[in-house]
């Protein structure tokens, strides 16, 4: 009897990472992150002392085509600010404007090391491995250090997220992402439209699945009834995965 397949079953080479690696940085995440680490391994640039890869966002969207360009581009600035990833632009290089990649692997074993003790210390709730730590209600091993590690991957979700939450996503972080969406928004509504209905917007908070922003009364009534899916889309597209968006009667400028 034939044996049977299907085109979504690994007929191709696949893109993998460790469930380790995905709680620290998030499974789209981790794939970059495993990607740029195979590049590296046979890469033959060697700049001052290490080996870099380099390459356009547009280049890195079609490794990666379930996320759009913005998706990576952002999930590279993620890596970038968690320290994991290391860029440079090299003057003297014949490309000057070439954006360069490595990664920092003595920062990837300190935090998992610290990853690992975390798992080790848990002691609350979850099912007891027979290693000896217990899982948390999302099937990942739990941490403690929430000032390295704050994202958790959902092994068991239909669909895998980056969970963050409301205290752990600051104001700068949640106007970056507005700002970034706004962008996105800039290129595919009228000018008039973007200067009354997205301009005058204040980004308040970010709960990890629903973006929160504030505008006068009848701005908030507008982009929530007309724009809201315009809106979920860009920002999903700059998150790399689904996200809500929610607009409240408030003040923009001043508290």
């Amino acid at each position: 009897m034939p044996r049977r397949s299907s085109v979504l079953l690994i007929n191709e080479p696949p893109l993998q990472a460790l469930p380790s690696l995905a709680c620290l940085v998030g499974i789209n995440g981790a794939i970059i992150l495993q990607q740029v680490h195979y590049w590296l391994q046979v890469s033959e640039h060697q700049i001052e002392g290490y080996t870099w890869i380099y390459n356009s966002y547009d280049s890195w969207a079609k490794q990666f085509k379930w996320l759009k360009q913005r998706g990576v581009q952002y999930q590279i600035l993620e890596l970038e600010k968690s320290g994991y990833l290391i860029t440079k632009q090299f003057k003297y290089k014949a490309k000057n404007n070439t954006k360069w990649y490595r990664i920092d692997y003595d920062k990837l074993d300190v935090d998992y090391d610290r990853l690992i003790d975390g798992w080790k210390s848990n002691s609350d709730g979850g099912e007891t491995h027979a290693d000896g730590w217990k899982s948390n209600s999302d099937g990942c091993k739990p941490n403690h250090d929430d000032t390295t590690i704050q994202q958790s991957l959902k092994l068991n979700s239909e669909q895998t997220t980056q969970e963050t939450t409301q205290k752990s996503t600051s104001i700068d972080k949640v106007n970056e992402i507005w700002q970034e969406t706004l962008v996105h928004l800039k290129d595919q509504v009228s000018a008039s439209n973007y200067r009354s209905w997205l301009v005058p917007t204040k980004a308040l908070w970010f709960d990890g699945d629903t973006l929160v922003v504030s505008s006068s009364g009848y701005v908030a009534e507008h982009l929530n009834r007309n724009m809201r899916s315009l809106i979920e889309s860009a920002l999903s597209q700059i998150l790399g995965r689904r996200a809500k968006f929610k607009c409240q009667e408030g003040k923009v400028n001043g508290d």
